[in-house]
């Protein structure tokens, strides 16, 4: 299921199917495959709304602009919130959300920009947190959208690591420039040659 999807009956066998194999075997591929269907799904999520939404006379409903969405949210051994998100609406109606919220369908990537924007409130995500209990770190999803946005990933050197450069086989164009700049302005490089 996509995000050109949302409207239709929330399913994700994939994902599912996903989930299964990486718990039966737990390896490259099977991680691959995994996060390839999770970045493709669309979640059922659990909020409250501080107004109700207006019901149509055709029965859709319309929220107001100005009205305030509170995500459900679950505390992880680890004592972080995580956002519980539903692969499907059976796994949502098993749950103990399924009194008291909304659902609210979104996809992988409006979950990632919640993740994202919450600046470590949200640890990560839950993928049916009662059943099969799939959990993503928010960290891991912070350097997945990195990865996306830039086609590069930011490793963080532990202070005292020795590092080994060499001369590239070819010059990038304007690394020398960049490369200037960025220690300049950063300050966090003693010398470089």
């Amino acid at each position: 299921m996509d995000a050109k999807d949302i409207g239709k009956k929330v399913e994700n066998p994939v994902l599912l199917e996903a989930m299964k194999k990486l718990r039966e075997n737990e390896n490259g591929d099977t991680l691959r495959a995994f996060f390839g269907a999770v970045v493709n799904s669309v979640f059922v999520v659990p909020a409250t709304f501080d107004k109700e939404p207006v019901v149509k006379n055709d029965g859709s409903q319309v929220i107001d602009p100005n009205v305030k969405i509170n995500f459900a949210l679950l505390t992880n051994a680890e004592d972080e919130k995580v956002l519980p998100c539903f692969t499907d609406e059976e796994s949502f109606a098993a749950s103990q959300f399924n009194e008291g919220f909304k659902r609210i369908i979104l996809a992988y990537k409006q979950l990632e920009n919640l993740v994202v924007s919450s600046n470590g409130g949200i640890g990560g995500i839950a993928m049916n947190p009662f059943t099969e209990n799939c959990y993503v770190s928010g960290e891991f999803i912070r350097k997945y959208k990195e990865q996306q946005d830039t086609g590069l990933v930011e490793n963080k050197i532990k202070p005292g690591a020795k590092i080994k450069l060499r001369t590239p086989k070819y010059q990038p164009i304007n690394m020398l420039e960049e490369a200037s700049k960025f220690m300049a302005e950063n300050g966090t490089v003693n010398r470089a040659y």
